[in-house]
């Protein structure tokens, strides 16, 4: 596995067939996938962290009355480490992650949602 993150990141023909071909195939099936107008995703520092501005923006959806019909999904790098928050999580970079990423019409982060990739819809909002 890190063999192949290292050529990922390393490899200019590898990294550029990964971004055109999976960018192609998520936007297709993101095609498929309906937006969920009450589905918010978040993440901060691409799942390593519970904090910044994704968690100010969490804590205000989370007091405002007005928003309380809305269904908050956080991505972690390793969601057991949240178990105990109380939180909707998803593992970072899993298939349920872009699968999120697709439904969501609200991405909230501090870093890149589409993780190197091209798919967001433009009833999305990020």
């Amino acid at each position: 596995m890190k063999k192949l993150e290292y050529l990922l990141k390393h490899n200019r023909v590898i990294q550029f067939l990964y971004k055109h071909f999976f960018s192609f195939l998520f936007t297709v099936f993101s095609f498929f996938t309906p937006i969920d107008k009450n589905l918010v995703l978040i993440s901060s520092f691409s799942g390593k962290k519970f904090n910044d501005s994704p968690k100010v923006l969490f804590d205000a959806i989370r007091t405002n009355p007005a928003l309380q019909n809305l269904k908050i999904v956080w991505a972690f790098e390793d969601p057991s480490l949240f178990a105990d928050a109380g939180l909707r999580t998803v593992k970072i970079n899993s298939f349920a992650y872009f699968r999120t990423a697709f439904k969501a019409k609200y991405w909230i982060t501090n870093v890149n949602i589409e993780r190197g990739l091209h798919f967001q819809k433009k009833k999305q909002i990020y």
